[in-house]
This record gives structure tokens, C-alpha cells and sequence, in this order.
């Protein structure tokens, strides 16, 4: 028996800069920016929903912007049980 299955994607721009934020900042920003748009897919009724590898801060080049990619591996565990548990 077939049944749908809701997908949705979320690619969200970060708005700040870490010229002008601090990174942590930024971080905090971004995830809650982020929850807003998983509650909305939440109304719509979205059963599977994809986010961007690192959602929680600005685009970055790794040989140009060597702090950022620190603060990405530094904390990500504990983003993800950040999800997890938003998403029970």
C-alpha cells in the first residue's frame, strides 16, 4: 500500500557577520533562526526534513576562514542533540 511522505529542505542565509558578531553569536542566531523554520515544516506537516551541513553559522572557505571552521567542529555534537531533542 502506498502512503506520501512529506519531504522538505531548509537553506537559510546567515545574516550576520563575523565582522560585526561574535561567533558564538552568531551560532545562537542561526539555530534559532533555524527552529522557527523547522516549526513552520512542522505545521506543513513535513515528516523528513533536510538542513544544510553547517546551518549554524556563516559560509566559509576553510583556508581562508580558519577560526569558522573550528567553531563548526568544536560544537557540532552538541547542535545535534540540540535537534534531537526539538525534534521528539
Amino acid at each position: 500500500m502506498l502512503r506520501i511522505v512529506r519531504c522538505g529542505l531548509i537553506q537559510a542565509q546567515c545574516e550576520w557577520s563575523p565582522e560585526k558578531f561574535s561567533l558564538a553569536g552568531i551560532k545562537k542566531k542561526m539555530i534559532a533562526k533555524h527552529e522557527h523554520l523547522i516549526a513552520d515544516a512542522a505545521k506543513q506537516k513535513v515528516q523528513i526534513l533536510g538542513l544544510q551541513e553547517l546551518f549554524y553559522g556563516p559560509y566559509f572557505c576553510a583556508e581562508q576562514q580558519t577560526p569558522l571552521v573550528r567553531t563548526h567542529r568544536k560544537g557540532s555534537e552538541r547542535s545535534y542533540g540540540h535537534g534531537h531533542a526539538k525534534a521528539r
